[in-house]
């Protein structure tokens, strides 16, 4: 193995604001390893929604408005509760959620077999201490420093090698926040539904939505691309909502494609589906998504970039038999499928760009203005 660099270059976060409080370092000091820790030589990071939510304090429980109102400035926050787990962030962090890269160093507890192995690192991870706290993670880039760097730190137990696969460097970056946060919805609404029992065998029987009518929300973006696709794959008649400058794009991982309105007076039609996975929130398309449930039908959400706050008829839950679910914790099964997914080559990301890490200031900016399909990623 070659020697390893004494510093490495990372962007900070440094408060919650506008782009002004991304600080590129170009020489910090490689953390010493703690046991059961990797060192992985970055070779690609994907960007995220959640990069600007954390950034422009979002997540604190005070802001009422959508993501883009506050991408070039950042909310007003006492940062109470402005990471994903409900508590202040500490700063400065190292944002990134989507890991790929080389193991290059092994901490105690180890194996140095694992070196060189190339590897993705789950977004979503065990709280170190939820021992009796069901329900509790973190996010890689949040609760601890993520892969926005030249070489970052992760547990070994949350590094799955992927090097087999044939998917491009970029490809991979873009899969481990986006696919796992996808696929856990439609995991959960399966064992809600009740057509497999998924977790009663431990994962040995396989997701099905064969013959379940899926609508999909921002469909272009990471989270619903993937989606899209990963329903698509189990078996689903998947319909998208997207831009109309982007519809074309979709046509190869969804059966149908519907133009999002430009004035938000959204119609996806009454009583069509049968499940429908939501990122985008706001209240035009809470009501039109209600509207477009069949009775018994399921709502899912892991984003609401238009926008937190809706209301909702109680009446049209009840009567209608309706289920309404959250999602951001992932059962132990969920990552290692999407990593089967890499390995075997059933997925095809796409990239909509890629940027340099002392570009992230760009590659924000040009992720708020979505104008592309897919991911952005990070080539530290």
């Amino acid at each position: 193995m070659t020697s390893l660099p004494d510093t490495r270059a990372a962007v900070h976060l440094t408060a919650h604001g506008g782009y002004d409080v991304l600080a590129y370092r170009a020489e910090l000091p490689i953390p010493a390893l703690q046991a059961g820790e990797v060192l992985i030589r970055m070779h690609a990071a994907g960007i995220n929604n959640t990069d600007i939510n954390t950034r422009i304090g979002w997540y604190d429980d005070s802001v009422t408005g959508d993501t883009n109102s506050g991408a070039a400035e950042g909310f007003q926050t006492q940062n109470r509760s402005s990471s994903w787990t409900g508590s202040s962030m500490q700063f400065p962090r190292i944002q990134g959620a989507d890991l790929y890269g080389e193991i290059v160093a092994c901490g105690a507890g180890v194996s140095e077999s694992r070196l060189g192995e190339k590897t993705v690192a789950s977004a979503v991870q065990w709280e170190h201490d939820s021992a009796g706290k069901p329900l509790r993670s973190i996010t890689f880039g949040s609760e601890c420093d993520g892969a926005f760097t030249t070489y970052a730190v992760v547990r070994g137990t949350e590094c799955y090698d992927v090097q087999n696969s044939t998917l491009s460097a970029h490809q991979i970056a873009a899969v481990p926040c986006a696919y796992s946060t996808a696929l856990n919805m439609l995991f959960r609404v399966e064992q809600s539904m009740g057509w497999r029992d998924f977790y009663a065998h431990g994962g040995d029987n396989p997701l099905t939505l064969a013959g379940k009518r899926v609508l999909v929300t921002g469909a272009s973006g990471g989270v619903g691309y993937a989606a899209c696709e990963q329903a698509t794959l189990l078996g689903a008649e998947v319909t998208a909502v997207v831009g109309a400058s982007k519809m074309a794009e979709m046509k190869d991982v969804a059966a149908h494609v519907l133009a999002r309105p430009n004035d938000d007076q959204y119609d996806f039609g009454d009583a069509q589906y049968d499940v429908v996975v939501d990122v985008v929130g706001g209240q035009g398309v809470i009501d039109a998504m209600v509207r477009g449930l069949v009775h018994g039908g399921y709502y899912i959400t892991s984003g609401a970039i238009a926008g937190p706050i809706a209301t909702i008829d109680l009446r049209k839950l009840y009567l209608r038999d309706l289920s309404y679910l959250g999602a951001t914790y992932q059962h132990p099964t969920v990552f290692p499928r999407v990593v089967s997914f890499i390995r075997e080559n059933k997925i095809a990301p796409k990239i909509g760009g890629v940027f340099a890490l002392a570009d992230i200031v760009e590659a924000q900016k040009a992720f708020v203005a979505k104008s592309h399909v897919g991911k952005l990623v990070i080539e530290p």
